[in-house]
């Protein structure tokens, strides 16, 4: 979920489309019109994460590998084929930008299409991570935020030693080049690490100073879903460099038995920020309204 002027943007992981809703009364919204990003809508595409950076909007694949659920109805032999199999679907390894028009809701261009695949192959760190599917500490992208003049892309999984989750941080203006050329270890596009207790990203939202984050589980394990505060630095430790600051903020209340996988920031201010949160895998998404307060308050 992102906002854009009024509007409340809105992306599935089972479609390939995004839905603009408009205000409609106090805490209401309703849906104003639908953006196709391919002929066929109806397409699965993974979208894991949107983004906001000035007039354009970016909307964000998974780049992940699955492996397919066992089916409880199903005879042993089929359910061994299902599990056996590692799935990759290469519409998954897409990023999305397209010009709005923040005043009027609506897109002022065709959606331009990126993947960071090769970015992703580039990074030694994140190598044997590339087959694996997502659930399974492999890679899989869940977070999108603009901070700093910086796309920053946080990863669900890997994690690795120490509990070090990579984040991938991407100058804005660079981005078509690092997706196309991508320079491992070059500070146009570098890995940044944060540490999360063993969780992964599964949102991310820009604040005034810094990101809201939502860590959650990697797998289908039941971790608790947390939320933090980052100021975008690396928290990789090494001898001279500044410490980042990383806030646990807390456990996000009354999860619905689903996952908090979308966070808009609504408001903020000088005690905090009000932010919206949807869910994965419950009707609706079921929006949970907060009010988050700064660190220190």
């Amino acid at each position: 979920v992102q906002r854009v002027g009024r509007w409340l943007v809105v992306a599935s992981d089972e479609n390939a489309a995004v839905q603009f809703l408009r205000p409609d009364g106090a805490d209401k919204y309703r849906l104003d019109y639908t953006l196709p990003l391919d002929r066929d809508p109806d397409i699965e595409f993974d979208f894991e994460a949107l983004a906001m950076s000035v007039n354009s909007l970016d909307i964000l694949g998974s780049h992940s590998r699955y492996r397919r659920r066992v089916k409880r109805e199903a005879g042993p032999e089929e359910n061994s084929r299902r599990f056996s199999e590692v799935r990759y679907q290469q519409r998954r390894d897409s990023l999305f930008r397209v010009d709005l028009d923040p005043t009027a809701g609506r897109a002022t261009g065709r959606p331009e299409r990126f993947s960071l695949r090769l970015l992703l192959e580039a990074q030694p760190v994140l190598q044997p991570f590339l087959a694996a599917p997502g659930k399974e500490n492999g890679v899989d992208l869940e977070g999108l935020a603009v901070h700093d003049h910086r796309l920053f892309v946080g990863f669900r999984g890997p994690v690795l030693r120490h509990n070090y989750l990579p984040v991938l941080a991407i100058a804005l203006e660079d981005l078509e080049e690092c997706a196309a050329t991508p320079m491992a270890g070059g500070i146009e596009c570098e890995l940044r690490y944060l540490n999360l207790g063993g969780r992964g990203v599964r949102g991310m939202h820009p604040v005034d100073v810094g990101l809201l984050l939502i860590g959650g589980p990697v797998g289908d394990g039941r971790f608790s879903y947390r939320l933090y505060f980052w100021d975008g630095e690396d928290c990789f430790p090494a001898q001279g460099h500044p410490a980042c600051v990383l806030q646990d903020l807390g456990v996000i209340p009354d999860t619905h038995n689903a996952g908090a996988e979308g966070i808009v920031v609504l408001g903020e201010n000088d005690a905090g920020w009000d932010v919206l949160i949807v869910y994965d895998g419950v009707d609706g998404g079921r929006p949970s309204r907060l009010r988050v307060l700064r660190p220190g308050q």
